[in-house]
């Protein structure tokens, strides 16, 4: 048995962030997979509009939503803009997250509490906070019908 044969979620409406790999895009493809629709968030289109690809293959509704939820009101925004597109909301997941860069590109790979204030600043503005989450809320809690199958 496998388990999407127990897990279908048809109809089902989801904001995924970090969508453009590793987690985040599995996550993604998964609830695709189980008959969800998709709004689809990270900072770059690029490989998002991938990810949409994906999804769309399995003949879901895909929304792509190119935007740092780590700016000041970016949460909310990509919250509303994926209500709007998806007719309401019914799951959220926030797998984004970031490590500091140098200046070439490379990744920063220190112990956080070795990296510079500014570095910690902006890794602490979005791996381990619930702005998505506590932005979805009220539309998470408002009682909208499920969208359609």
């Amino acid at each position: 048995m496998s388990v999407l044969d127990v897990f279908r979620i048809g109809g089902a409406r989801a904001l995924v962030t970090g969508a453009s790999r590793g987690i985040g895009r599995a996550v993604a493809l998964v609830l695709a997979e189980a008959g969800a629709d998709l709004a689809l968030s990270a900072r770059t289109a690029e490989n998002l509009n991938d990810t949409a690809h994906d999804v769309e293959a399995f003949g879901r509704r895909v929304a792509v939503l190119a935007d740092d939820v780590a700016g000041p009101g970016a949460a909310d925004d990509v919250v509303e803009r994926a209500s709007v597109a998806l007719g309401g909301l019914d799951i959220v997941v926030h797998s984004a997250g970031l490590l500091p860069l140098h200046d070439d590109g490379t990744p920063v790979l220190v112990p956080l509490g070795l990296s510079s204030q500014a570095d910690r600043g902006h890794v602490m503005s979005v791996n381990p906070t619930p702005r998505p989450a506590c932005a979805v809320l009220p539309i998470l809690t408002s009682p909208s019908p499920p969208g359609p199958a």
